[in-house]
């Protein structure tokens, strides 16, 4: 991996620069597949699609931001800043953004706090699901995900799963259009987790 001059991007709130990530290479060696579909490339990482301006604290779409030109300065230089958030970050980050985005932002943010929320899981290997109302957001989020018609199959089985919704887990798989290789083995996993009644996100491969 080598990274280049920071990528930057203007605030749409303040209009104040947030230094981002970039790279001139990268690769995909000991990527990392989840079953809530998030993959992690240790060797490419990417710049979080939702961010908080160091500045106003307001949090905005990166999609959103204007890509400013390089200075003779920040040619000079590099960061390996990604603006990934918090869980609560990003909870904020819904309320501020959600009602305003577009479908396609919406998509994002609800993905965004789906990986976010797993992330506690795969960082330490908890084995059990703290509820609470932390919890209770996150199956808010999942609902509203499962509505949302570019959700793929095996994702919305994983939902039910990681929700608690079991039985509608294994209802689905057995009601939606049958797969082969990879993605079948997937939704296996899944199958037996939720026959299990195990509710936790988990490692493919």
């Amino acid at each position: 991996m080598l990274p280049g001059p920071p990528l930057r991007k203007e605030c749409p709130h303040c209009h104040r620069v947030k230094e981002l990530l970039s790279l001139l290479s990268g690769n995909t060696i000991g990527a990392k597949q989840w079953s809530d579909t998030k993959t992690v490339y240790r060797m490419l990482p990417r710049n979080s699609d939702i961010q908080k301006c160091p500045s106003c604290g307001k949090y905005f779409f990166l999609s959103d931001a204007k890509t400013l030109p390089s200075t003779d300065e920040s040619e000079k230089g590099f960061t390996m800043d990604t603006g990934h958030l918090s869980y609560q970050e990003l909870r904020e980050a819904f309320m501020q953004l959600y009602e305003s985005a577009t479908e396609d932002q919406k998509y994002v943010l609800h993905l965004n706090i789906l990986y976010a929320y797993n992330d506690r899981y795969r960082q330490d290997g908890s084995a059990e699901v703290e509820f609470g109302e932390e919890y209770d957001f996150f199956v808010q989020n999942c609902q509203m995900l499962l509505k949302m018609n570019r959700v793929i199959p095996t994702l919305c089985a994983e939902l039910y799963r990681e929700i608690g919704e079991f039985e509608q887990c294994v209802q689905y798989l057995d009601s939606i259009e049958p797969v082969t290789g990879y993605e079948n083995e997937v939704r296996e996993q899944i199958r037996k987790r939720a026959l299990d009644g195990d509710r936790m996100v988990f490692q493919l491969g």
